[in-house]
């Protein structure tokens, strides 16, 4: 099976939204399915932004 998924954000770059501040430190994608994936970013405070993703 291939996924393949659009990220927001890229390592290392500064993250400065809604009041959450940090640098991208890890992504993790997790698969729900084939049309459902979330990607979570891990900043170097221990900040996480999650987002889903979904197949159009």
């Amino acid at each position: 099976m291939e996924i393949k998924v659009k990220t927001a954000y890229e390592l290392g770059q500064e993250i400065n939204e809604n009041g959450l501040k940090g640098k991208v430190v890890r992504i993790d994608v997790i698969v729900h399915s084939e049309d459902r994936q979330d990607v979570e970013y891990i900043l170097d405070n221990g900040g996480k932004i999650v987002i889903g993703f979904k197949k159009p």
